[in-house]
């Protein structure tokens, strides 16, 4: 099922609330202090229904604007379908899609196209992973499914030097334990070429990965391994999926990790939360790892309340990490930014919302060296949840909200 929408305002907002968005709250008095603004476009918005709508995934265009994939129960009888929308430069609606099955469904990841246009979005389809491509409008290209007689889904998609994609999630139809990470190699039309598995008696899941010269790695959790209930949970592979060695990262508590990026040397840099260690209930994490799978440096960023990181890009001069604070902000939840330096040192931290709760669940450069955040917002609706999206400039400064 195909829904197109057209463009129509997202509700009447307090002239209170405009005033508290208009730009992110510095938090100067637990970190180290925002850089002035720069000149670049900034701007925040939301979109959804009458019930709830979540922003999973984001991605930039070469028009200055974005592509945001998640999902919505606001456009159907029953249950999830996903929901994609494009915003322009200024943070306007060009066009918003839904796609929908009888059962749920959900982009949770995307990536440009390998070849020659258009988007590729990975999630859930019913039961199983679904992957399918888009053009500049929003309309399917082709689409797939993957999976067996259980339940499976797909949490990230990479392009990969040879035209194909590599996708990973997880599955319970295969593998040794109760849920595995799922690794699927498919040519650029979507044709599975290969599929395997990773994980051990427990549960593992994956969140993130990236392709190497000669392999894959591949980052989630795990309740298999490592020293406390769940532990971060990091795979190498070959070449086909086959696991070269594995590492896991944690303490007593559950900790989680939800990207990672190269480093120069061969390692990673993984993003997460932890329960474990930090002045907190919850802190974010990250890790530096190295090209043998061991932790170099540990950090986590956050206050007396919950800290969570979902998101990591590189940037000149270090990494930013995104998520969301509950120790900091206006309302119940703010969306959280950390800057950090090549030794994982805080250069500055920002958080963006209102009373409500605002979460960032993924982001993205953008063309002119800003970031777009994308996630969730009770901060602008009479009910339920939106997207929230919001633009930033190089230094995590942001704008005016556009309606």
């Amino acid at each position: 099922m195909l829904i197109t929408k057209g463009a129509s305002a997202c509700g009447v907002l307090l002239v209170a609330v405009l005033l508290l968005l208009a730009c992110g709250s510095e938090d100067s008095s637990s970190g180290p202090s925002s850089p002035a603004p720069s000149v670049n476009s900034t701007w925040q918005t939301f979109r959804g229904g009458a019930a709830s709508d979540i922003a999973e995934a984001v991605i930039a265009t070469p028009d200055g604007g974005c592509i945001v994939g998640g999902l919505t129960s606001s456009f159907n009888a029953a249950g999830w379908d996903i929901y994609l929308v494009r915003f322009d430069g200024d943070g306007r609606l060009v066009w918003e899609q839904v796609y929908g099955t009888a059962g749920d469904d959900a982009v949770f990841a995307i990536t440009a196209a390998t070849d020659g246009g258009g988007y590729v979005m990975a999630g859930r389809q019913g039961s199983d992973v679904y992957l399918f491509k888009i053009d500049d409008g929003g309309s399917v290209l082709w689409q797939k499914t993957y999976g067996g007689s259980g339940v499976e889904e797909g949490r990230a998609v990479a392009p990969m030097a040879d035209g194909g994609y590599i996708v990973v999630g997880w599955t319970d139809s295969y593998g040794a334990g109760g849920q595995d990470i799922y690794l699927l190699k498919v040519d650029h039309t979507g044709e599975l070429v290969w599929q395997n598995t990773l994980g051990g008696s427990g549960g593992e899941q994956a969140r993130d990965v990236i392709e190497l010269e000669d392999g894959f790695l591949v980052v989630g959790w795990t309740t298999s391994f490592g020293s406390g209930a769940q532990d971060v949970y990091l795979a190498r592979t070959d070449d086909v999926g086959e696991l070269v060695r594995e590492s896991s990262f944690g303490g007593s508590g559950s900790d989680e990790a939800r990207a990672l990026a190269p480093t120069s040397d061969g390692g990673c840099i993984i993003v997460g939360w932890t329960e474990s260690i930090g002045a907190g209930q919850v802190d974010m994490y990250l890790i530096l790892v190295d090209s043998s799978g061991s932790s170099v440096r540990q950090k986590v960023f956050g206050g007396v309340s919950d800290d969570y990181g979902w998101s990591l890009t590189a940037v000149p001069g270090g990494h930013i990490l995104a998520g969301w604070t509950h120790s900091w902000g206006s309302g119940d939840d703010d969306v959280f930014l950390v800057k950090v330096d090549q030794n994982q040192t805080a250069l500055w931290q920002r958080s963006y919302g209102s009373l409500g709760r605002d979460r960032c669940y993924a982001m993205a450069p953008a063309v002119d060296g800003g970031l777009f955040l994308a996630g969730v917002t009770t901060s602008f609706t009479a009910a339920g949840t939106d997207l929230y999206v919001l633009k930033t400039d190089a230094s995590g400064n942001t704008g005016e909200l556009v309606d």
